[in-house]
């Protein structure tokens, strides 16, 4: 699948991938619940914590998702974000579009920030420049791809000021 062009955090089906449901959900109470997506450029729509919406996604659709968290997402191992896609998608963009809703930050703004976020999905493909922050906080990646089994590469990582514990269980049981 060719990269599409975007700062937002963006999604897209693998070839000849069925169609998957996608959803955003929360685990606890997180900091940041501000978050909005569209379909194929469509339009903005605020994303709804209370239902069980999901997003039909099927090859060739494109999905994008941004949000204005300014305190960050996530705040531990029992209040966080997460993803759940039970089949395999690619990640293109970048993450940080969930912060800022642009997408043009380098710094995360809370420890824990993303722990959890892509936990256990079929994230398959990750493109390189997916993690942009050059500033990052105490366990702000912690498991983030945990049990992704699917995935066959990694993002770059860029920060060269680390933090205690700001890769912990990343890539743990990625085959």
């Amino acid at each position: 699948n060719p990269e599409p062009e975007s700062k937002y955090l963006t999604m897209t089906l693998p070839e000849g991938s069925p169609e998957t449901q996608i959803s955003i959900k929360k685990q606890g109470t997180p900091v940041g619940t501000n978050f909005q997506y569209r379909v194929n450029n469509g339009e903005w729509t605020n994303w709804d914590f209370t239902s069980s919406q999901a997003i039909s996604v099927n090859v060739g659709d494109v999905v994008q998702w941004k949000g204005n968290n300014s305190e960050g997402l996530s705040t531990d191992d029992s209040n966080y974000i997460y993803f759940e896609i039970p089949n395999e998608v690619n990640l293109f963009g970048n993450v940080m579009s969930l912060i800022d809703g642009v997408g043009d930050t380098k710094v995360i703004p809370c420890n824990y920030c993303f722990n959890y976020l892509f936990y256990n999905t079929s994230i398959k493909y990750v493109s390189k420049d997916f993690l942009p922050a050059t500033t990052i906080t105490d366990g702000c990646y912690q498991s983030m791809f945990q049990g992704c089994t699917s995935l066959e590469n990694a993002p770059k990582l860029p920060a060269t000021t680390l933090a205690e514990s700001c890769y912990t269980g990343m890539f743990q049981e990625c085959t």
